[in-house]
């Protein structure tokens, strides 16, 4: 912490001599709608909010250091229009699971967020960017590109998607230089705890060893090619877990080929998870999970 409190003094110093020009965007969406949902015990009449985007507002910056070298920023918050709740709120918190015979591990919460989108900083220059905090990571960056409904709307493909991740907390992320329609882009998140919070247990959360409870370090990693009508791009995204021997594999597939009067689309997303669990990562199942799911589409555009 005093490593990363001294790099952050060190680069605002940087900063403010070199004069540097800066640039703020405030931005957002507002989505609402009427939806009515049909079921066998009758239909729900409400109203909603990203019925087809997901409401949201954010901040986002740039501040030119000189040299090619840019400092950026973006804090991204959702909100529920219909009521002025907070999406993406919750970290952590009510989860539990056995850990070897009665021991017992219950996550704790860590209260709410408050940019619960996006959340990081980082900088950018002729080496890519690299960025510190939560965002989306490679994996759902490949599907959600691909999608018809691009990650959006009520009926989403991505919603049947087991281990769908959408954005990971506590992480570096790393994007290369896009180099003739090719790019590379890498996310490692820090198991700090399983709410990422610094590691902590309940009465008798121990490991078998005694030791406190570490949570799930994840990794993945994109690769995409984007140039003139077509898109072909992939994702992998590995939890390793720290509590028991258990990984859950994610790879995914897209790619879209646009005509200009339609548009093709294309996702394979393959899941792979030993003890079917895939939220903790804890044995609490000896089913295996295995899910392979294939989506297409076709969009045209009209009208302005």
């Amino acid at each position: 912490m005093k490593k990363l409190v001294m790099a952050a003094a060190v680069l605002g110093a940087f900063a403010g001599t070199a004069q540097a020009q800066t640039s703020v965007t405030l931005y957002g969406i507002a989505d609402g709608d009427l939806r009515f949902d049909h079921t066998n015990i009758g239909t729900l009449k409400s109203v909603d909010s990203g019925g087809e985007s997901g409401s949201r507002w954010g901040i986002r910056g740039s501040e030119d250091l000189g040299g090619g070298l840019k400092a950026n920023f973006i804090f991204e918050q959702g909100f529920q229009l219909d009521d002025n709740s907070v999406a993406q709120g919750s970290v952590g918190g009510g989860a539990s699971a056995g850990i070897g015979g009665s021991k017992t591990y219950t996550e704790p919460s860590t209260g709410s967020r408050l940019f619960g989108r996006t959340s990081t900083v980082g900088l950018s220059g002729g080496f890519g960017e690299i960025r510190f905090g939560r965002g989306y990571n490679p994996l759902f960056l490949v599907q959600a590109t691909a999608d018809p409904f691009g990650a959006g709307f009520v009926s989403e493909p991505s919603a049947v998607y087991v281990n769908n991740t959408v954005r990971n907390d506590n992480a570096i992320y790393y994007d290369t230089p896009r180099f003739a329609g090719i790019q590379v882009s890498g996310v490692y998140q820090l198991g700090e705890s399983t709410t990422n919070s610094p590691a902590t247990t309940a009465t008798g959360a121990t490991s078998a060893t005694g030791q406190a409870l570490r949570g799930n370090d994840r990794y993945g990693a994109g690769a995409t090619y984007a140039a003139g009508p077509v898109y072909v791009g992939v994702g992998y995204e590995q939890i390793k877990s720290n509590l028991d021997s258990f990984n859950t594999r994610t790879f995914d597939f897209g790619a879209t080929y646009d005509f200009g009067f339609l548009k093709l689309h294309a996702i394979y997303w393959r899941t792979k998870n030993d003890n079917g669990n895939t939220t903790l990562g804890i044995s609490t199942s000896t089913v295996a999970l295995r899910e392979n799911v294939f989506t297409g589409g076709i969009t045209v555009p009209f009208g302005a």
